[in-house]
């Protein structure tokens, strides 16, 4: 992982990452600070919101497998990059963040339907430094269901 400065990244990263920090508004977070929002966009080049959902009941989907699962219904599962911003709605700074283990994985099964790793940009409503990663770096030894045929890249 390296942390890069916004403006060094190129036009179109930046306005992804701009798009998902306009969608973190949409975020429903209940119990704690954090509000989450991905920006998927896939080979085909379209793209597909994601928001956390953090509820009562300590119901949570994250905004990246929201976003993939926008994708999925879209039919579309080639994978490209995921673009994501966290702010707090109380108005602190926010830290960057990565995926959590569970979107880790899910990101690592998406790449191997992809036979590519999938980038990953992270960044904050400030947008001054964007954390660049990828699948492979994030979980470099996922749970391999293909092996288990449960999941190819044919299907």
């Amino acid at each position: 992982m390296k942390v890069i400065a916004f403006t060094d990244m190129a036009a179109d990263d930046q306005a992804q990452l701009r798009r998902a920090v306009e969608q973190t508004r949409f975020s429903l977070n209940k119990n704690s600070n954090p509000q989450v929002a991905s920006i998927l966009q896939t080979e085909s080049g379209a793209t597909y919101v994601g928001n956390n959902i953090f509820l009562s009941n300590c119901t949570l989907v994250c905004s990246e497998a929201s976003a993939l699962s926008a994708a999925v219904a879209a039919g579309d599962l080639a994978m490209r990059r995921v673009y994501m911003a966290v702010r707090r709605k109380d108005g602190s700074e926010s830290s960057l963040i990565s995926p959590c283990g569970n979107c880790r994985q899910m990101l690592h099964d998406f790449a191997v339907l992809a036979n590519h790793s999938i980038v990953v940009m992270s960044t904050t409503n400030l947008m001054q430094d964007v954390l660049m990663t990828d699948s492979d770096e994030l979980l470099p030894e996922g749970f391999k269901s293909v092996s288990l045929g449960k999941l190819s890249s044919s299907s």
